[in-house]
């Protein structure tokens, strides 16, 4: 049975079982603190695991790094992968007050976004139309209007706010990262031989 904890606040009240506090709600300082001392642990008990170096970035950074990765363009938290023609998230960026995991997993669906973009906006460059053309003018067509629809994405990614928090800018990109997703099936089904490692789920 749980033990009841007196306190002067609580005195001539039933006291009542309550859910415990989480860990994030002690502040910023308190939960980084919590998250190196882990860390720091984990490696005394198994000196074959490494804690991985970590890079904090404000949060109005992160902002910014976000809306350029939404359009192609590489920077300080994410980098471009040539070969694989994919960004990435640097490992160990964070912001304070939450985990580089966490971090991760919420900017999971938006560096598949910037990735998707990138090979998009490639994919539909305007060809040369000379003697040398061959695609014919259908697909001339259809890259046409995927370039007029990637100027459209462009305009509501520029317009966006870089003042708003991570959260609220990942919430306010959900359908067009869900367009840019659809869009990204007709661009694998021009190029069945692109190995394409990424899920193509979005939340």
């Amino acid at each position: 049975m749980e033990k009841s904890c007196f306190t002067w606040e609580t005195i001539g009240c039933d006291l009542r079982r309550k859910e415990k506090p989480f860990c994030s709600e002690a502040g910023r300082r308190a939960l980084d603190e919590l998250y190196t001392t882990i860390l720091h642990d984990t490696s005394a008990f198994y000196p074959a695991f490494s804690v991985p170096s970590r890079r904090d970035v404000s949060q109005g950074d992160l902002v910014q790094d976000v809306l350029n990765l939404m359009l192609g363009v590489p920077s300080g938290s994410f980098r471009l992968d040539e070969e694989r023609r994919e960004f990435l998230l640097i490992p160990g960026t964070c912001i304070s007050g939450v985990t580089p995991v966490s971090l991760c997993n919420l900017l999971q669906d938006t560096v598949r976004c910037g990735t998707y973009y990138y090979r998009l906006a490639e994919f539909s460059r305007e060809p040369v139309s000379d003697s040398t053309y061959t695609a014919g003018l259908v697909f001339k067509a259809f890259t046409y209007a995927l370039r007029q629809y990637l100027c459209f994405y462009q305009a509501c990614v520029l317009d966006a706010s870089p003042d708003g928090t991570l959260l609220e800018i990942t919430n306010l990109f959900h359908s067009l990262r869900t367009q840019i997703w659809y869009s990204h099936l007709h661009y694998r089904a021009h190029n069945p031989e692109t190995v394409d490692t990424l899920t193509l789920q979005v939340s």
